[in-house]
Formats: structure tokens, sequence, C-alpha cells
């Protein structure tokens, strides 16, 4: 139920659901859902009738909630990104599915108790609203429970009531002592919590998962009763993990989205990097350092003023110039040590670059949803495409190019840096001033960059971001 205030009057609107039909298996539980015939919700655009819900047992610890639009085919995560469980044996299913018809709701409940981990009977919200471009399901939060994770963002681990967490990636950047303000959401998308509930010995963990690449919210209500999860877009796709501890539910989540990759022994030791420490003269002076104090350093990492005019696969002439490149890295390997240079998925629109002219041949770059023709972008090297990472030439495109980078200066791994959709043409600017400054004086053009971070604080968001839209090879747009 959802309220309107308008002058002295309390508008009210029904956004719930009924279960027209039904199929049940014993893994499987399908349900066709039809819009109650009250005042429409109407959010942000019609509501969508019918949905289908499909609830799956997916093995004895984790359970699996999609609602779908039958009528229009929408963005779903590629099984690619998030594969699913191996492990399919049901013997002693841990969670189960239980629902109402009128108005329909949905708990997930734990069969050796009858607890509810999931419940989306909530006096005060609608159980699920599902509309074009806005999408909302909640849950009820008992009393005495810990909610803890959603991230990436800045601030504690732990969600506490009233707390909103905005869920769209940024790149926030915080300068000279200045943190950027709590909650704010960071790099990386993780719409997963674990709950903790009870006390001591008795204490039970679980975690739910929604498998969604739009932008989300997760709004813990101020009484600390309930948490609403929200998105623009996408389809409802909740994993969920019985645990019953956190470590159980980690390694539940990781068979669902894959394991973590095993780092090579190397990249655990001291790694040095930095913005400014890309040039020949502040290597070689790193390294005496190093040296005077005694300290091992295993690794160097190569920031954008290596290249030529911020071009991937370029050394520049004057700060870092290829024939000096080959030399240092013949002496990191002498002493055992590793290089790691920058690239980033901003490819210069110039016909004599061989990245461009190779991603023209192999069609890899993002498109304008327009006209179909490459988008445009004003990024590191000014004028540029960005290359669609979901195109199936992009792993062709990407290996042609470092084989080649790697027979001029063998590297021992790539810095992926700046793969999303990304526009800002005055920092570029700035960036261009600093390389100018850095030939001639390279101390006093870091000061100076320094000088306008410190003024920026968390600048990337002062920064103007273009508001770009783009498609991609399988079927995403990004807005």
């Amino acid at each position: 139920m959802g309220f309107l205030h308008i002058g002295n009057y309390i508008c009210t609107w029904n956004c719930s659901y009924e279960v027209k039909s039904s199929k049940i298996t014993p893994t499987i539980t399908s349900l066709e859902l039809s819009k109650i015939q009250t005042f429409p919700c109407g959010i942000h655009g019609s509501d969508i009738t019918p949905l289908i819900l499909s609830a799956e047992v997916v093995n004895d610890d984790i359970m699996r909630v999609t609602v779908r639009d039958p009528g229009s085919l929408r963005f779903e995560v590629p099984k690619e990104i998030v594969p699913g469980p191996s492990r399919r044996i049901i013997s002693n299913p841990a969670l189960k599915f239980v629902w109402t018809e009128r108005p329909f709701t949905f708990a997930i409940v734990r069969t050796s108790t009858g607890e509810s981990i999931f419940n989306t009977s909530n006096e005060r919200s609608d159980p699920i609203v599902f509309e074009d471009q806005y999408i909302s399901i909640s849950t009820t939060l008992p009393n005495g429970h810990r909610v803890y994770g959603i991230g990436e963002r800045e601030g504690p681990l732990k969600v506490e009531p009233g707390r909103d967490v905005v869920m769209w990636n940024a790149d926030p950047w915080s300068s000279a002592g200045v943190s950027c303000e709590e909650g704010i959401n960071l790099y990386g998308d993780h719409p997963f919590f674990i709950e903790l509930r009870g006390q001591g010995s008795s204490t039970s963990s679980h975690g739910v998962f929604w498998s969604n690449s739009n932008a989300k919210r997760f709004s813990a209500s101020k009484e600390g009763d309930s948490l609403e999860t929200k998105s623009i877009g996408g389809i409802v796709d909740l994993w969920f993990f019985q645990g019953p501890n956190p470590e159980k539910v980690v390694q539940q989540l990781t068979e669902v989205v894959g394991r973590p990759s095993l780092p090579p022994y190397w990249a655990l030791g001291y790694h040095q990097c930095g913005l400014g420490q890309s040039n020949k003269a502040m290597l070689n002076e790193i390294m005496e350092k190093f040296d005077t104090l005694n300290l091992t350093c295993d690794v160097i990492w190569s920031d954008i003023d290596s290249m030529h005019n911020n071009r991937d696969f370029t050394f520049d002439p004057i700060l870092f110039p290829e024939s000096y490149a080959n030399k240092f890295l013949v002496g990191l390997t002498s002493r055992e040590m590793h290089w790691i240079p920058i690239l980033g998925h901003c490819i210069v629109i110039d016909e004599s670059h061989e990245p461009y002219s190779l991603g023209i041949e192999l069609n890899v770059f993002a498109k304008d949803p327009e006209t179909g023709k490459p988008l445009k972008s004003e990024l590191w090297p000014r004028k540029c495409h960005m290359v669609d990472f979901s195109h199936p030439n992009a792993t062709k495109y990407w290996t042609i190019l470092l084989k080649k980078y790697y027979s001029i200066a063998p590297f021992s791994g790539i810095w992926i840096d700046m793969n999303g959709l990304f526009d800002f043409p005055h920092f570029c600017v700035i960036l261009a001033i600093f390389k100018t400054h850095a030939k001639k004086n390279f101390n006093r053009a870091v000061e100076h960059l320094q000088w306008i971070l410190r003024k920026w604080s968390c600048s990337f968001r002062q920064i103007q971001y273009s508001a770009m839209e783009s498609s991609h090879a399988q079927g995403l747009e990004a807005f």
C-alpha cells in the first residue's frame, strides 16, 4: 500500500498482485501473478501484469526466486557472469518457499524451525512493485537482527536502521587526508547482505543476493523492522543462502558467483604504485631508496603517465621511453621483481593507432543505440571509443594487442583501469597540463596536481560525468 499527500488529503494506491495459477513440482514452484484491479500504483510507469514467478530449490543450502515479465525481454545478468552452483544434489533442502494468494506475499522459511529468513508481508509497503523502470521488493526484519554488507561503499560494514545504500558504480576520490562522505557508493556493485539473528551460541546467519546490474537502492527502515530493495530495471533474481553461519553463507554465495581466483605468490608481496611515479627519474630514485633502506619490493606499477599522450600500449618518449622500459624490466627481472602497466578501455580515435583500427575491424566498440555507430567519449586520450567487454571479439582484440605489447615489454600482470562508461573532458585537460609541466619540472607538476585534488576533495563527484547511453553486444543498455 502506498500513500500520497495532496493538500489536506491522503490518497492511497495498491500495488498488490494475486496468484492466478500455480504449478508445483518437488523442486520448483511456478506462479502466474496478476495485478489486483484497484487504483494503479504507477510510481514510475504502468504496472506490469501478468508476472511469472519461479521459486527453485537449487540444492540443499540455496534457493532462487525470479520474477519476470513474460511479455517483454528484459536484461538479465548473463550466466557467464553469475554461473550458479554446479552442486545440484537435493536430499534434504534447508529452505522452502511459502506464499499467500491474495494479496500475494511470499516467504523463504527454514524447514527445520519454520523461521522466515525473508518475508514480503509488510503493512507499510507492498510485497512487490514491478514497473518498466521501477522494481521494489521488501522483507520484514525481527528484533535484534544485524545486517552486514551491501557494498561497495564508504563506511561501516553494518547497515544501521534508517540507512540508504545507493548502488551505482562511481569513482569518488579522497585526497590530502580528506575522506569521502560516509555511505558514498564506490567502484564495485555487490548487492548482497548477511543477516545475523540471536546471540551467542544461538546465533544464526543467512544471506541474500540480488543478481541485478541496474542502479539499485537498499533502504533500511528507521524503525529497523524492514529492508526494502529497489532497482530501475532488470528483473527480480534473488538467491537465498541458509548458512547457518557467516562462513557457510560466503561459501554458498561463491558457489553462485564463482570462487575467488588464487593469486600468484608474488602478488602477496609489497607493491609500489602512484600517479607520477612512472617516469624514469622517479623510478630510479624509488629503486635507490629501497636499496638504501634495505626494503624489499616485489612489484612496480606504472600509471597512465608512462604512456604517450595517454594511449594504450605506448611509451612516453620523454618520461618513460621504450628503450628505458626495456632496461628497467631487465633490472626488475634480475631482482626477481615484477611489473604491472596500466591499460584503459578508452581507445583514441586515430586511424594511425593500431588499437583503434583493430577495434574498428573487429567491431568491438560500444555502440550508440540511436545511430549504431561507435559511441564517442572524452577520456584520458581525449576523443575516444570504449571497448565493449561483452562483445564476442573482445577477447581476440585484447589478446592480439597484449601479445604484441608483451613482446616489447614483458609484464607480469595488467592493471585494467576505467573499464566502465565514463566521460570527463575537464579532467583530461588537467591531466594534459600535468604531463606538459612534468616534462619540465616534475616535482612542481606533482605539487600542482595535488593542490587541484585537495581543492576537489572527493572530486570525481564534482567532475561532470556526461549522462551517456550505450548498447552492448549482449543486449545491455547502460544509462
